[in-house]
């Protein structure tokens, strides 16, 4: 159960690389990327926080929010 949790954290911490990487190319092309900033903030803390409680709660909450993030990047 413990390595699916390492998993689970690996491949948000990947999911949260290619959605800074998609705001970053959205600011250069011009967007208002405010919001996604803003929603991209605290998110590195949180994942500091399940590597340390491993709980699966915390990794639902993740995804929510990296979803959430991911809605506010402009196309």
């Amino acid at each position: 159960m413990v390595g699916d949790i390492e998993k689970q954290i690996e491949f948000l911490k990947r999911y949260f690389d290619g959605l800074k990487k998609s705001v970053s190319e959205a600011r250069k092309r011009g967007k208002d990327t405010r919001l996604a900033e803003l929603r991209m903030m605290n998110i590195p803390h949180k994942i500091k926080y399940l590597e340390v409680s491993k709980s699966a709660e915390d990794i639902k909450k993740l995804k929510i929010l990296l979803a959430k993030l991911e809605k506010e990047i402009p196309k």
